[in-house]
């Protein structure tokens, strides 16, 4: 069994959250990671959204994960955020790294308008974290159009239905 583990490049000259924890796993695993590591692919994507499709592509198809665990970072966000859902919306309220700002479009046309979570239990996993003191939500799609890892997952479920993501 493979694992993927992503995350972004900052869409600034800032950090990206998302990307120091992805570096951190990769170089200082925990012992109980350290057992699977031979296992686990981390990879750190763009945050460009007009080459994060073509970049999601070629992960996919060279890793061949079984499991992908997509981390990313959203701004005033104070907990791990569990998705149920990727829409096939792109609509940003901030410019990605490449200064785009899509208002309304599709992430793939002819697409279907949203793919829900394959996680089998949310619930069961936000009480997990939340029993570590981890504090944790489970999304309810208001934010979720707005960040560059939604066009990520969405474009992840669209490999993975077989449909023809544009570059």
């Amino acid at each position: 069994m493979r694992v993927l583990i992503t995350g972004f490049e900052p869409n600034d000259d800032g950090l990206n959250a998302s990307e120091l924890v992805v570096v951190s796993l990769r170089d200082r695993p925990t012992p109980e990671l350290s057992q699977y590591i031979d296992y686990i692919d981390f990879k750190i994507m763009p945050a460009n959204t007009n080459i994060l499709g073509n970049a999601v592509n070629e992960t996919l198809k060279a890793l061949s994960p079984d499991i992908c665990i997509g981390i990313g970072q959203a701004r005033g966000y104070n907990k791990i955020a569990i998705e149920r859902m990727a829409k096939n919306l792109r609509y940003f309220v901030t410019l990605d790294r490449a200064g785009n700002a899509p208002k309304g479009e599709p992430i793939v046309p002819n697409a279907p308008v949203a793919y829900w979570s394959s996680l089998a239990d949310r619930e069961g996993l936000f009480s997990l974290l939340e029993s570590h003191n981890i504090p944790t939500r489970i999304s309810r799609f208001q934010m979720m159009v707005e960040l560059i890892c939604a066009i990520k997952l969405f474009i992840t479920f669209c490999i993975g239905g077989r449909f023809t993501i544009p570059i």
